[in-house]
């Protein structure tokens, strides 16, 4: 992932973000038909899949959406997560009008899911995922403004999950990648990033997505640590979930031929 040069608390939320996929522990009820329907769309976003596959699976999920879930939180739930996945893969492209477009959407449907339950950890969650998407695609259309006014609530949402939900792994992947990916000098903790990776990883709540997230952290942290083997050894088990992930192998090329890990 490239890192703009942009201002102080900018640029660690671009980095931040490197990692902000969504899930759930206390996710609500999930009719069966929907199931594969998101499954395929989210591994098609992590397997950095042609767009027009991502575009056809989106639409095909977020139609099963409206069909399958009749109560008006789940639905604003479910809204939330796709709308993020079709935005972030948007935003990979550099499509960054249908990338704002797709998280506005999110973003308005979570927070009509929170109304209704401001006690739902994932709520809170997947906010501060979309929150966090929506920084670097206003930070990559100059609207510096909007990250200065809303980037530390990234953080800030991830925690309050975790108030509720103690248990909600992918709010810890959220705060391990505040460690793991930023400078030092913006708050980055590659040592205390491991621990709290490795915190997650024995979360009830993970997943395929979860582990990807995971072991390309620890990847990056124990590269970061310049401890090249132990480095290897996560971002391959991370290509091993999803092997067209560019990212990963990104990563992977640089660390094996020597270079300092640029998050």
């Amino acid at each position: 992932m490239k890192t703009e040069k942009i201002p102080g608390i900018f640029q660690v939320v671009v980095i931040f973000n490197a990692l902000c996929f969504c899930s759930a522990f206390a996710a609500p009820a999930v009719p069966p038909e929907f199931v594969p329907a998101y499954e395929t769309l989210r591994d098609a976003v992590y397997q950095n899949s042609p767009i027009a596959e991502i575009r056809k699976d989106y639409r095909k999920a977020d139609s099963l959406r409206m069909k399958v879930f009749n109560n008006k939180k789940d639905n604003a739930y479910w809204c939330g997560r796709l709308e993020y996945l079709e935005g972030r893969a948007e935003n990979e492209l550099q499509n960054w009008k249908e990338a704002d477009s797709h998280l506005a959407i999110g973003l308005k449907a979570i927070d009509d899911h929170l109304r209704l339950c401001a006690s739902c950890d994932e709520g809170w969650r997947v906010k501060s995922a979309i929150m966090g998407q929506m920084c670097l695609v206003k930070i990559r259309q100059f609207e510096y403004w909007w990250v200065f006014m809303h980037g530390l609530e990234v953080s800030y949402l991830a925690n309050t999950a975790l108030k509720i939900q103690p248990k909600n792994g992918k709010a810890h992947i959220l705060i391990g990648s505040t460690l793991v990916y930023p400078p030092i000098i913006y708050g980055g903790n590659p040592s205390k990033g491991i621990e709290v990776m490795n915190t997650a990883l024995e979360m009830p709540d993970i997943e395929k997505d979860d582990q990807f997230n995971i072991f390309s952290g620890l990847g990056i942290a124990y590269g970061r640590l310049e401890r090249r083997e132990e480095a290897l050894a996560y971002l391959n088990k991370a290509l091993e979930l999803y092997p067209g992930n560019r990212y990963a192998a990104e990563k992977l090329k640089e660390i094996a031929s020597g270079q300092h890990v640029n998050p």
